[in-house]
């Protein structure tokens, strides 16, 4: 639980960002993969 809201707020940062906006697409990504197990 903690490391998923760790990724929220990573990919949010990302997001601010627009260096890493093409990042933040595949933080998602990962932070999806990690709740589906």
């Amino acid at each position: 639980m903690i490391e998923a809201l760790a990724v929220e707020e990573f990919t949010k940062l990302l997001r601010m960002k627009p260096q890493g906006s093409s990042v933040s697409s595949g933080g998602s990504a990962i932070g999806e993969k990690k709740e589906m197990k």
